[in-house]
């Protein structure tokens, strides 16, 4: 039987210690993580982690990356995240370089990639992953050399206010993403796919389907881009709407 962690005041693995040389060679497989009232698995610090087939159901952060030291070479693969608040967060005030992010399945969350204070993705590839009914946002946040492919988001934004709601948000910081061959499918018409914050430099926005239940209502849009750097390319994206 695989490891369980469940109903518990706190985390369900915590890596404490703040020396990247402390942390490294970790794997975490075909665990199950519920009902955790903080985090399925903290990181403080940390190299070469691989977070691979295990099921987060029911936590307020399944993982939280809580940046106090450098962390790199992070794997999050194969792994279902349900019902949690939030799926992969990173907070404080380092970067997670080199860390891969493909081939889980993501259902009925607020947020499943969310980044806040100074902290960021760098050289990400965001991979091949199914997420459906997202209350808010697939992403929210900054990451910087990073690609974003073939991904399948489907009933996004269906929660709270849709003036603030969609799929991407890129965050002031970011830059030199590629959103390449997603698709993103949503019911509702009040919201924007992808949003771009001023100061956001080098997205190329390419070979993607958007699919809508609904036509885009005033002032909202598909890709809505406070942006103007001249290195940002949007093309070959088809849309395609029900009514």
């Amino acid at each position: 039987m695989a490891p369980q962690v469940s109903t518990n005041d706190g985390d369900g693995i915590h890596f404490q210690s703040k020396n990247v040389n402390k942390v490294k060679n970790i794997l975490i497989e075909n665990c199950s993580f519920q009902n955790c009232s903080r985090r399925g698995i903290k990181i403080q610090a940390g190299n070469k982690i691989k977070i691979k087939s295990n099921v987060f159901k029911e936590c307020m952060s399944a993982v939280g990356i809580v940046t106090e030291s450098e962390i790199s070479n992070l794997q999050i693969e194969d792994n279902i995240f349900d019902s949690c608040n939030i799926a992969i967060a990173t907070n404080h005030s380092f970067g997670v370089s080199n860390v891969e992010i493909i081939s889980n399945g993501f259902t009925n969350l607020n947020f499943c990639i969310r980044t806040s204070g100074s902290s960021f993705l760098d050289n990400c590839k965001i991979k091949d992953n199914v997420a459906n009914n997202i209350n808010t946002c697939f992403f929210d946040g900054i990451m910087k050399n990073s690609s974003f492919i073939e991904n399948k988001i489907r009933n996004f934004a269906v929660g709270g206010d849709k003036s603030y709601y969609m799929a991407l948000l890129l965050a002031l910081g970011s830059e030199n993403v590629i959103i390449d061959k997603n698709l993103l499918s949503t019911d509702f018409s009040s919201i924007s796919c992808i949003y771009i914050q001023e100061g956001v430099r080098q997205v190329t926005i390419i070979n993607n389907t958007f699919e809508l239940k609904k036509s885009i209502t005033q002032d909202k849009y598909v890709i809505y881009s406070h942006s103007n750097d001249k290195k940002n390319y949007f093309a070959r994206n088809i849309i395609s709407t029900s009514q």
